[in-house]
């Protein structure tokens, strides 16, 4: 039996799930060369998995409060005005916001940028949850893809908490009825953008360049490779010069709607297309029931009136059919809503689910994460950035 001898530098890759409701979440997060000898606590979930994963993927449940603190009812705590050390007026129930915004809690210190989530708020105060925002599920840890390389051990420096890596910022999505829907509390101000010149004025000269590096793009294509198959009738919505999907799929057909001709005709993938600006007229020209499959690629920041297309989304997809949506952490900032920035990139995760429950007759909603590779050396963000782009995904189902 093969095993781990903790001398090598280890890779692989770690995912944690959970479900609430009706909802999927799995966050995958790659752990890029970690230190056996300071990385590795004993006893630890990751020092037994190690044991075990070179013969395969190594799954363990564990029950709330195991990998990070219980929830406490105890830190829900009601917060005075007087105590919020940013602009009251900007605090909004349902987001995440840093805790050392608040002070008068007890070992938070200002600056300290772990999140607290608003839960309520009037004139005079706020109701704010100071837990985890995974404090209250069972998370599912699977272990996989292991890779070793040789290094020379190292007996100093720092270590590095991976498992604390992994599991901050996943669960700022979730939703349920404790936590108000970030699109409840959605106005004018947060559809607005830098630019409000027109978009085929913005998007008219064709620029055929990806907006994520170039792992992400293969990390987008293998993650479509999982939605779409080969009989499917796809739309491609907001659509560019490339669809992301394998090359090798050849779905029965892929309809393209953008704003660039030249790149749509350029894209390869697309069996047909349109020109259409869907802030200035979020309708799609389809039957009910058209398509098994909807596509929205690193464009869902951009759209002004996003239920509207939603629900048109959900009347053209065929009973049983999905729509999924994927984005990155990178926009053009002249045209992404003003919400969008201001948000955490999990909690965007949350702000596009909640695009669909709002919307109606989806079911079965997953979101999913990919996060922690090494940028690849071809990147022009490389070496100043040390990570990958992180790659975000929503996906519903049209209720059968």
């Amino acid at each position: 039996m093969k095993t781990y001898t903790f001398q090598d530098r280890a890779s692989f890759n770690m995912a944690v799930a959970w479900t609430l409701g009706d909802t999927t979440h799995t966050d995958h997060f790659y752990v890029h060369r970690l230190n056996p000898w300071r990385d590795l606590f004993p006893g630890s979930f990751l020092e037994q998995g190690l044991k075990a994963l070179a013969e395969g993927p190594v799954s363990r449940e564990f029950c709330p409060g195991e990998l990070v603190p219980a929830f406490n009812p105890a830190l829900v705590k009601t917060v005075s005005r007087d105590r919020i050390n940013t602009d009251f007026q900007r605090i909004v129930a349902g987001r995440f916001y840093p805790q050392g915004m608040v002070s008068g809690i007890p070992g938070v210190f200002r600056g300290n940028m772990t999140p607290y989530r608003c839960l309520e708020k009037d004139s005079h105060r706020i109701l704010g949850d100071f837990n985890h925002p995974l404090s209250r599920f069972p998370l599912r840890v699977t272990l996989s893809g292991l890779k070793t390389g040789q290094a020379k051990m190292e007996r100093g420096g720092s270590c590095t908490d991976w498992m604390e890596m992994a599991l901050t910022g996943p669960g700022m999505q979730a939703r349920d009825s404790a936590y108000p829907e970030l699109t409840a509390a959605m106005g004018p101000a947060d559809v607005r953008r830098a630019d409000e010149g027109p978009d085929e004025l913005f998007y008219g000269q064709a620029r055929f360049v990806h907006h994520i590096d170039t792992h992400v793009v293969q990390c987008l294509t293998d993650w479509y490779a999982t939605q779409v198959s080969p009989d499917d009738r796809v739309l491609d919505l907001m659509a560019g010069w490339t669809s992301h999907l394998p090359d090798g799929l050849h779905p029965a057909e892929v309809f393209g709607l953008g704003l660039n001709e030249p790149e749509l005709s350029a894209n390869r993938h697309l069996t047909g297309f349109t020109v259409q600006d869907l802030n200035r007229r979020p309708v799609l020209d389809f039957p009910e029931n058209r398509f098994d499959r909807v596509i929205c690629s690193l464009s869902v920041e951009y759209l002004t009136d996003p239920l509207a297309v939603f629900r048109q989304v959900q009347r053209v997809l065929a009973p049983g059919g999905t729509f999924s949506v994927a984005f990155s952490n990178r926009w053009f900032p002249e045209k992404a809503i003003a919400l969008w920035p201001d948000l955490h990139e999990f909690e965007r995760l949350g702000l596009v689910t909640d695009f669909f429950r709002e919307a109606g007759g989806f079911s079965d909603l997953s979101t999913v994460s990919f996060r922690g590779h090494p940028r690849p050396a071809d990147d022009r963000y490389y070496p100043g950035l040390r990570l990958s782009d992180p790659l975000f995904a929503v996906t519903g189902r049209k209720a059968a």
